[in-house]
């Protein structure tokens, strides 16, 4: 698509939202407190929202670009709905330096041979076909995934995928986005699996509900796992775009490495070990565990601190801290609150008080953190149940599975940004491979959340 084409189709969408938003009506029928919705700056957010996805989407601007301007219209004079450091603060924030110091420690897994060594083992189990390299893979970290935290699991072992798709003479495309949605997905197995779980738990017993148990997530999200697994056997794998990576902006990941050195591979191995049982059993925190690592890879020689700057994927460090700008943006105004309780106005049934709770959650997920839209989504949703006079516990549940399925964007999660930084996509391939993947769960999540858990 030429520039001007691009250009041209985001104006349209500015009219259609321009129009939309002059005829749009709040009127809610939940106990919501609207008290914390601020509807100047709600609705302000949502313009840029919408703004920034459609720059995103026709790519008129370099994706960076589009990703800066993101705190810079949250924080110019006359907006001023984030100050100027709460704007550029997630420069800082927990995941952003997990990435960088993970970028680095991947560049010395692939300089030393480690990765090639795992790749190669992986190969000899799956072989070299595409499909079945994503159905073994998916299913390790998927399962992985159920005990370690989702992005610490795609951050771990994003180097391991790309030397791994290399060695079977493919692109990173081809492979790491069913990675980063099936790790997503694999995380519903577990109340460990996601820290919105943790936060769903809390307002729960806030709420004077008990919270869920460890294991009541697993029959439901083993389900669910199985069918993501199904959809990239027959269909996701068939989606899937053939993208290479932009070498000026990319990790030297997805660059051949003209000589391993060997030497360090033990130095290498015993590091990446360390920091997955560190960081799996809580004993440090993935900022820390994955700065230590860049420190001690490049102090013991296993990489140089210029090859370890170039490693850094700076798209991904730019358009994850962006949009955690919108984000924060979006709880401030109320306008997550706002988005959420639209979307369950106007039932007048459980079933499409669940399904509307259900799909606002997979909704809001895709364009803020997990956490963040289980925050948003679990107040209003036992609200609902209480109004209707049934247990909230689907609810709930819904909220905690919802929170996790976000395959639209690549800045709904770590995972997916990572997978976005290392593969060479482009923003709107998510929508393409992932929509239909989103569809399939929200269906299975309406009919098998009641079953599992009655009204």
């Amino acid at each position: 698509m030429k520039r001007s084409h691009k250009i041209a189709l985001s104006l349209l969408l500015l009219v259609a939202l321009a129009f939309a938003m002059s005829t749009m009506s709040f009127a809610l029928d939940v106990d919501v407190d609207m008290s914390k919705v601020n509807m100047k700056g709600s609705i302000t957010c949502i313009i840029i929202l919408v703004v920034a996805f459609a720059l995103f989407f026709t790519e008129a601007l370099p994706l960076g670009v589009t990703a800066m301007l993101v705190p810079v219209a949250l924080s110019f004079p006359g907006i001023n709905i984030l100050t100027k450091k709460q704007a550029f603060a997630n420069f800082g924030e927990q995941w952003v330096v997990t990435f960088m110091g993970m970028f680095m420690v991947g560049e010395a897994i692939f300089q030393t041979g480690l990765a090639k060594k795992i790749g190669d083992a992986i190969l000899k189990v799956a072989g070299n076909t595409q499909r079945r390299l994503i159905l073994v893979m998916g299913a390790a970290l998927g399962i992985m995934s159920a005990f370690l935290s989702n992005s610490a699991t795609m951050a771990l072992f994003a180097p391991v995928i790309v030397a791994t798709a290399k060695e079977a003479g493919l692109k990173a495309s081809k492979v790491i986005m069913p990675m980063a949605f099936l790790i997503c997905i694999g995380g519903n197995m577990t109340l460990m699996g996601a820290s919105s779980k943790g936060v769903i738990n809390g307002l729960m017993e806030n709420y004077g509900i008990g919270g869920f148990k460890f294991f009541d997530y697993t029959p439901i999200g083993v389900c669910f796992f199985i069918v993501a697994l199904l959809y990239f056997a027959l269909i996701g794998w068939r989606l899937l775009p053939d993208r290479t990576a932009d070498e000026t902006s990319e990790s030297s990941m997805t660059n051949e490495v003209k000589e391993y050195n060997y030497a360090k591979m033990p130095i290498a191995a015993v590091t990446f070990a360390a920091m997955i049982i560190a960081i799996a059993a809580e004993w440090i925190a993935p900022n820390t565990g994955a700065m230590l690592g860049m420190c001690i890879v490049v102090a013991t020689g296993c990489i140089s601190m210029k090859d370890a700057y170039k490693a850094v994927n700076w798209n991904t460090i730019f358009l994850f801290a962006g949009m955690l700008a919108l984000g924060d943006a979006l709880v401030k105004t109320g306008a997550d609150v706002l988005i959420a309780s639209k979307l369950l106005s106007a039932v007048n049934s459980p079933v499409a008080a669940l399904t509307a709770v259900f799909v606002a959650t997979c909704i809001i997920t895709n364009f803020m953190s997990n956490t963040a839209a289980a925050s948003v989504a679990t107040p209003i949703g036992i609200s609902a149940a209480t109004l209707m006079g049934v247990s909230p516990l689907p609810f709930c549940m819904a909220i905690g599975i919802g929170a996790s399925l976000c395959f639209l964007t690549p800045v709904a999660t770590p995972s997916n940004t990572i997978a976005y930084g290392l593969a060479g996509y482009k923003f709107s391939d998510f929508a393409k491979c992932g929509g239909l993947l989103q569809l399939i769960m929200i269906i299975e999540g309406v009919i098998l959340l009641p079953i599992f858990f009655p009204f």
